[in-house]
């Protein structure tokens, strides 16, 4: 019932011309959707910059173009298929021009002591100003603390006030993550 509540809410906000993905699963829920959008809304922000692409791409840019916001969006996806899927979408959504979707394989990082891989720091440039930043990948399975990296690669580039979300906080390691 709340995932329901929460797709109407976010389709109150967003209109969509097109047929969308399923939500959940791999996918953005439609909670974290609406949070993120409502949070876009809100707060206007320069750049959301996303850790994995897909729905929430889709739905903050259309969140963008719709509510005439001056917000960039830029996801980093670390499957060139996935990458070219959410590409496709924005396509055809006609919000295309609104996102960039970043091939950002997945590597070791510059952080002392972190070991798992995360998306190439080669593939952060221009990335000023960051006002919402929204963490949902890459995946747990691709080691311990896999999402840490996204807040200490990425906080030169914060706005003085940016909101991070992180998905899949019922998960031990993401719940890590968000208390470093």
């Amino acid at each position: 019932q709340r995932q329901v509540q929460a797709w109407m809410n976010l389709r109150d906000l967003v209109r969509l011309e097109a047929a969308v993905p399923p939500a959940g699963g791999w996918a953005a829920s439609p909670d974290l959707l609406l949070f993120c959008v409502d949070t876009m809304i809100a707060e206007a922000p320069e750049l959301v910059v996303e850790c994995g692409s897909g729905l929430s791409t889709l739905f903050l840019s259309l969140a963008a173009e719709q509510h005439e916001l001056p917000t960039r969006v830029v996801a980093l996806e670390h499957h060139e298929e996935y990458a070219a899927k959410t590409r496709a979408l924005l396509e055809r959504h006609g919000v295309a021009h609104r996102a960039e979707v970043r091939f950002a394989p997945l590597e070791p990082t510059s952080l002392p002591g972190h070991e798992t891989a995360w998306y190439a720091e080669s593939a952060l440039g221009n990335l000023d100003r960051i006002g919402l930043l929204l963490v949902d990948g890459p995946p747990s399975s691709t080691g311990p603390l896999a999402r840490f990296p996204a807040v200490p690669l990425l906080v030169d580039g914060f706005a003085p006030r940016c909101t991070i979300v992180v998905d899949d906080l019922n998960r031990t390691s993401d719940e890590e993550t968000a208390q470093s």
